[in-house]
């Protein structure tokens, strides 16, 4: 499997939330327009290591932000909103390469704020590098010494 790229998995997750929620999602910060309820996405932390070979472990921890707006009944929406997303966020389908690919979501965790919640969730997976060679067009072996039949 190739690397697939950390802005891949956003737009994963953007669109299994889109499946779920009937809610805006933002990818980038927002000045003006702020549309409530909705979602931030953001890829929150890299990490990149060799683990054997020319083989090496991708870990993409993806945040995202819920901010609702009923300030009535907020404590219900944030448990109920959180909920769903343990079941949205479980597998996730990502471009790769000319098809697709479905990745597991895993360490899913929720952390309540002051109005909001952001909900984490990674997405690892191990790829190769290979470097491609140029093979000989044509060996050939000469066995001297030997009959053939």
């Amino acid at each position: 499997m190739e690397c697939i790229l950390a802005n891949d998995i956003v737009k994963g997750v953007c669109s299994a939330l889109n499946e779920c929620f009937d809610i805006t999602v933002y990818t980038e910060r927002v000045e003006q327009g702020l549309k409530l309820p909705c979602f931030f996405v953001y890829c929150n932390d890299l990490k990149r290591r060799r683990y054997r070979g020319e083989r090496y472990l991708a870990q993409n921890e993806i945040c995202i932000q819920y901010v609702p707006d009923d300030t009535a009944r907020l404590n219900d929406e944030i448990t109920k909103t959180t909920e769903k997303l343990f079941l949205c966020t479980e597998y996730i389908r990502v471009s790769c390469g000319e098809g697709e690919t479905v990745l597991n979501g895993t360490k899913a965790r929720a952390e309540k704020g002051d109005g909001y919640i952001n909900f984490y969730v990674n997405y690892d997976m191990f790829y190769s590098k290979s470097e491609e060679t140029e093979l000989m067009e044509v060996l050939t072996i000469i066995n001297e010494g030997s009959e053939t039949a």
